[in-house]
């Protein structure tokens, strides 16, 4: 996690007001959105860390740290598998929770189970879910939002002596999904269980010891720490 990024992640920083004065035509198209301020800050976010790694491509703090752990911390335990980012994160979260009686945590840096994008998908890989327990095949129907026949690669080759047609596609990534739907269905049932899930946090270092591993995040909006500790890690940040 660069220090860019870190900064990004404030939400002092976000200035709706200057935001609106540098792109215009951005805030007039999300203007109707119900979550417009949340999309924003999403690819504010986004941005913010581009410019950061731009500006500084060699510079990274260090975030994974090993046989050492903070003196005094308040670490709230008990956890099995501790899960930072709260999209497909949560999908094989609620599954380990669900089928497997694993006792999670989920958090993210914005809402849990919410994303800033519709997700494209083929049956064959939607078939996985229901295999694997996580969602009936009811469930995934209620997602689905459009069907395509194909699709096609084709590279820009306007510049090029060499021309290619487009390249066809059938069955790859033609199921359009709502996303939030489908991470709502998540969330709806990791929730029945003793999991844990936490809006608005972020990840600042992990401490790899012996029996467990540390996680230390930072609440994005007071920016207090809070500590957890779990059997294992998995960084869905993406």
């Amino acid at each position: 996690m660069g220090e860019g990024e870190k900064i990004a992640m404030t939400f002092e920083d976000f200035n709706l007001v200057s935001i609106s004065k540098e792109y215009p035509l951005l805030i007039q198209n999300l203007s109707h959105s119900v979550n417009r301020e949340e999309y924003l800050r999403r690819i504010w976010v986004l941005e913010q860390r581009w410019k950061s790694f731009v500006e500084n491509p060699k510079h990274f703090n260090e975030v994974v740290i090993f046989d050492y752990a903070p003196e005094n911390a308040d670490i709230e335990r008990g956890f099995d598998i501790i899960y930072a980012g709260g999209t497909l994160g949560l999908l094989h979260a609620t599954l380990m929770s669900l089928k497997y009686s694993r006792r999670v945590l989920v958090f993210d840096a914005f809402k849990v189970g919410k994303t800033h994008r519709d997700w494209n998908i083929s049956d064959e890989e939607l078939q996985e879910f229901v295999k694997s327990g996580l969602f009936t095949q009811e469930e995934l129907q209620r997602a689905i939002v459009n069907r395509y026949r194909y699709g096609f690669v084709k590279f820009y080759d306007a510049n090029s002596k060499v021309k290619a047609p487009p390249l066809r596609m059938e069955n790859v990534l033609n199921v359009a999904i709502d996303a939030n739907k489908l991470l709502s269905l998540a969330l709806e049932k990791i929730r029945k269980t003793n999991s844990k899930i936490v809006d608005y946090l972020k990840l600042t270092r992990v401490y790899v010891l012996r029996d467990e591993v540390l996680v230390e995040c930072e609440e994005v909006k007071t920016q207090k720490k809070r500590f957890f500790a779990g059997r294992l890690f998995i960084d869905a940040t993406g």
